[in-house]
């Protein structure tokens, strides 16, 4: 009688041992609590990367009630924890069961779209391809029909294959997201052109002036590869690297660097793309490379080379003397302001340019540069 009480105290032992080692959601999910605290301790399980823990509460809420309302949820969940283990073929399983058991559920159509993208991690397009159709067949107006398949054409978008991206936005219509709706607008508008660029670079140019890169960018690219482009590749490259500059990554920056220096080594100074492409090196130097001195010699080059009463000249005369008065180089600049009003005098009539002047003038005292 003892050693068989002794067993059954070191049992219930073990037991207690045993639950005081479960997570407390796990600990949550006793037969006493509801079905949808037990989904919510699974869901923060998984949320957790805990799987397996989000697994043992899942099959015990589905092994307890099959038919209840979050049973559709629940399967699609255990599936997913399923994967997420690496356990492909028992999630498929899964998910074609939430197929069988709810269809015409969002979890369904979630099971279809899981499905496609583990078929996918699998190599094998073609079940993916599939299982999509029968997402966009018995879906068609689900939000995840919606997502998924905005993606795919948009992955079309990006391959250059705008016949078959603008067949698949047209079927989702107003359901586009705006991404690719915006997609959707420059799609059309380069099967209408035909990549002629007198047809496509005015929308570009309209696009770039209202500054809606999202939409401009893409019709550069696309001029920029058109072997119609011909003497409009100058602006069109120049422009490009403008969309592609504003994005302000490293990368981009360099990028946009050698579409212009490209523009400058095959055209000539009398060229305005020539020119807007020297200019906007200026404002490279200047600013996000903060070389403030290279930038002073950029626009000493370009005055010398630009013809005498271009705006190019005047622009880079007075950006040579405005540069050095807010780098406080006094005399440098009071005689970059002298050369400005040599050759445009009346430009030293307007009252901002009479101030910069006066700045440098009153530097050496003042110790001030610009306010």
């Amino acid at each position: 009688m003892r050693s068989r009480a002794i067993s059954q105290w070191m049992g219930g032992a073990l037991v207690v041992c045993f639950w005081a080692f479960l997570s407390p959601d796990l600990r949550a999910a006793e037969p006493d609590r509801s079905p949808a605290i037990t989904l919510e301790a699974a869901k923060k399980q998984l949320q957790a990367n805990r799987d397996a823990e989000a697994e043992v509460l899942l099959s015990g809420l589905l092994r307890s009630d099959t038919r209840s309302p979050l049973a559709a949820e629940a399967n699609f969940l255990l599936g997913q924890a399923q994967a997420k283990q690496k356990r492909v073929d028992e999630a498929l399983r899964t998910f074609s069961n939430v197929l069988s058991s709810h269809a015409g559920t969002e979890w369904a159509a979630r099971s279809l779209e899981a499905s496609a993208q583990l078929q996918q991690l699998r190599r094998n397009p073609t079940a993916a391809q599939q299982l999509r159709d029968e997402l966009l067949k018995g879906y068609p107006e689900s939000p995840v029909t919606v997502r998924v398949w905005a993606g795919v054409a948009d992955h079309l978008f990006r391959e250059e294959k705008f016949s078959a991206a603008v067949a698949i936005y047209q079927k989702l219509g107003k359901s586009l997201p705006p991404a690719s709706t915006q997609l959707f607008a420059i799609a059309q508008v380069l099967l209408e052109s035909d990549g002629d660029p007198a047809k496509l670079l005015p929308i570009a140019n309209q696009a770039l002036a209202q500054n809606n890169l999202r939409f401009a960018k893409p019709l550069y690219k696309r001029l920029a590869k058109s072997p119609k482009a011909g003497a409009a590749l100058p602006q069109i490259e120049t422009q490009l690297g403008w969309c592609i500059y504003l994005e302000g990554r490293d990368e981009a920056l360099r990028q946009a660097e050698r579409l212009w220096r490209g523009v400058i080594s095959r055209t000539k100074p009398a060229d305005p793309w020539y020119a807007e492409s020297r200019w906007h090196l200026v404002q490279l130097a200047a600013g996000p490379e903060g070389n403030w001195s290279k930038a002073v010699a950029l626009c000493q080059e370009i005055a010398r080379e630009q013809a005498p009463g271009t705006f190019a000249q005047e622009q880079a005369l007075f950006a040579r003397a405005w540069l050095l008065t807010v780098h406080k180089q006094w005399k440098p600049a009071v005689a970059a302001f002298d050369d400005l009003a040599a050759a445009y005098p009346e430009k030293l009539l307007h009252p901002p340019v009479q101030r910069y002047r006066e700045l440098a003038l009153q530097g050496p005292q003042t110790g001030k540069g610009m306010p």
